[in-house]
Order: structure tokens, then sequence, then C-alpha cells
């Protein structure tokens, strides 16, 4: 059964709060841009979506290793195999992970923000659906959990593991105890052709701002054959339906509640992509009489961007020995832009002039740089 014609978030928000909800269950949620799409981690589809290629999946061990090994510092924090797993999805090496959200408007988002049609006519589009999901509390597991180091470890085994194998499983065992030495030689040999819903560390800050979670697929009959979400963790409203003709509207919607690609993903090239592609600051016309920048841009302000940069010593170092032109380029516009991003959260209104409105921006950045230049020959 699925809800269709979703046309504003009101009626998407009606949809969800009518799901019925079993008891000691939990709901999650998934967006897919397409409503053609199957909910299947990347590890198990082919190569650049190209049926004429192999599979991920048979290759799986050796993204693995390749991945740690040339990007070794990006994993020193990792302590168990679920944890480089996380980290790979983040970076978009293909997992056994399939995300899910417990909040239905992140989810929305997903299924809104990408295959927009650029016109009404345009055949390209996509109608897109949130999958619906509710899970038993006694099947959702945590990132620490025994049962998910068993089905993480599949990632490390070869294509052609066969837990019949006794040496086989005496290796697949090793891999489980290095990171759990207290695991007992046994394995549930179900556990290893299931999905498991987990719950990771909240140490990412995309995966606190999304409510995320993970499906982990285990195997089929082969460690390379994918299998399907279990039927009972799906509710009698299994998806609502998204039409490609609302998804502009339902993410200008979504904007205002503070679910963008900005909020989302907070990385700070992201946050900048957001506020130069949807914010638009209009300048009044000014005559003779017009107000100075400095009621613009605040003293204060530009004092708080100044103390952030003059933290950082390679700057300054910059700044003292290179004449103004070749100090004022180099560490200066990055760190510079770096500075007014992070201060949005405080400071809203003020960043997104200065990261949209390039008259202000050039002349808040020779202020800055003024006054950083100032404070360097104070120092000497």
């Amino acid at each position: 059964m699925a809800v269709k014609n979703i046309k504003s978030l009101a009626h998407f928000i009606a949809a969800c709060s009518e799901i019925k909800v079993k008891d000691d269950h939990t709901l999650f949620y998934r967006g897919h841009a397409s409503d053609a799409f199957t909910p299947l981690p990347t590890i198990f589809r082919n190569q650049n979506d190209d049926p004429k290629k192999s599979r991920y999946v048979e290759n799986e061990g050796e993204l693995f290793h390749n991945l740690v090994t040339q990007c070794p510092e990006e994993f020193k924090d990792c302590v168990s195999t679920f944890d480089f797993l996380v980290k790979m999805q983040h970076y978009g090496l293909p997992t056994r992970l399939l995300d899910i959200t417990s909040n239905p408007l992140v989810a929305l988002y997903f299924a809104c923000c990408t295959l927009i049609p650029e016109t009404s006519r345009d055949t390209n589009a996509k109608n897109g659906q949130v999958l619906i999901y509710q899970v038993p509390n006694d099947e959702i597991k945590y990132f620490n959990s025994d049962t998910v180091s068993v089905v993480s470890n599949l990632a490390r085994a070869e294509a052609n593991f066969d837990f019949s194998n006794p040496e086989d499983q005496e290796r697949f065992l090793h891999s489980i105890q290095a990171e759990k030495p207290y695991f007992k030689p046994y394995i549930k040999e179900e556990h290893l052709h299931s999905v498991i819903c987990v719950k990771p560390k909240l140490d990412n800050r995309r995966i606190v701002k999304q409510s995320g979670a993970f499906f982990l697929f285990g195997m089929g009959n082969r460690k390379t054959d994918a299998i399907r979400i279990p039927e009972h963790f799906r509710p009698d409203v299994k998806h609502i339906a998204i039409p490609k003709g609302s998804k502009e509207n339902l993410l200008k919607e979504l904007a205002t509640l503070s679910i963008s690609e900005a909020s989302l993903f907070p990385e700070i090239d992201n946050v900048a992509s957001f506020l130069k592609k949807n914010i638009k600051i209009k300048i009044q016309p000014q005559d003779d009489d017009s107000i100075s920048f400095d009621e613009i841009i605040s003293p204060i302000y530009h004092t708080l961007i100044a103390d952030r940069l003059m933290a950082n010593e390679d700057l300054i170092e910059q700044i003292k020995n290179n004449p103004e032109d070749r100090a004022k380029q180099g560490l200066y516009p990055d760190l510079l832009e770096k500075a007014i991003i992070e201060s949005q959260d405080a400071h809203n209104e003020i960043a997104m002039k200065l990261l949209v409105e390039d008259d202000i921006a050039e002349q808040f950045s020779s202020n800055v740089f003024n006054q950083l230049k100032q404070r360097t020959v104070d120092l000497v």
C-alpha cells in the first residue's frame, strides 16, 4: 500500500502521522529520488550501474583493504570493522550499509534532492518515494554488538568465502576476535544471512544531522549474493510516492524547517555551496547620504573574524613577511571564508551577505586584512 500524489509538506506530514506502528517497534525511513531504485547497498550493484560490468561485491575485500592502505590517517580512530564501513560509506566507497533515518523529513529531502525536472516537459525527471520500515526494538543493534561485528567482517572476506569450509571459518573468526578478543569461538550462521538495523556512534556530524542509522546486509547462499530486507520490517503503508512535479516546492518548504543541503551535509564546502545557490541578498541603491559600511557589517563582527584568523600562525607569518598584494593571496581568502561560514550559527544574516554579495565581501576582506596587518605590527 502506498500514499500517492504528495503535493505539499503538510500533506506528507499528515501521511506519516497515519502510519500505524506496532508496539515495541521503531519507524525508520529512506528517501529515493527515483521510484525505480531497489533498496540494496551499493556493494551489490554493478560498477557504474552498468550491467555489463562486474559487481562491486566481487572485489569487496580488495576495495576495503586498498582504501585503508592508501588513506590510513582517515581510519586511525576506527576501532571495529563497522567503524571502517561507516567511514567508507561517508566517502562514497561501496559497502554493505544502506542509509536510513528516523526522521521522515530527512528521507523526504533525499526523495526530492536530485532528479528534479528542469521543465514541466523534462522526460528524464523521475518520481521519488519515501520507503517506510518498522523494526522490532529487540532486533535493533548498536554499533558494538557482536552480531554487528560478525556481519561487518564479511567485508574483509574473499569473494569465494565459504562458511562451511573450516579454514575459511577459522580466518573469519580470527578477523572478529582481532577487534573483540573476548568473542567466543562460535558464530551463528543465521546471522551471516540477515539484514540488521544498526544504530551507529554519534561521532559523525552528518549522522547526527541526518538522524542516521543503517541496515547492514549479510550474504545470500554465497558471499557475493544479495539478500532482501525482511518483509516483517515493512508496515501496511510501505512507501509514500513523491510526484516529480512536487519536488521543487517540497524542497523549498523543507528549507524553511532547516532541512537542506547545508544542514544535512554540515561539511564546510556543502554549506558554502548551499548558501551561494539559494540565497539572494538585495541591496537597495544608495545616494551620497547612504549608511556607512560599519552599519552594514558591524565593527564587532570585524573583530570577531580577525580574532579567529589571528589564531593561525602560518597566516600571521605570511602577512608579516610579504608585501600586501601577495599577503592577501595564499592562505588568507580561504581562511577568511572558512571563518565566515563557521560564524553562521551566531551571525547568520551577516555571513550570508558576505558569502553572496561580492562588493560587500571585498570591502570586508580589505577591512579585516588591515586590522590583521595592524595587529601583526603591534606584535613586533
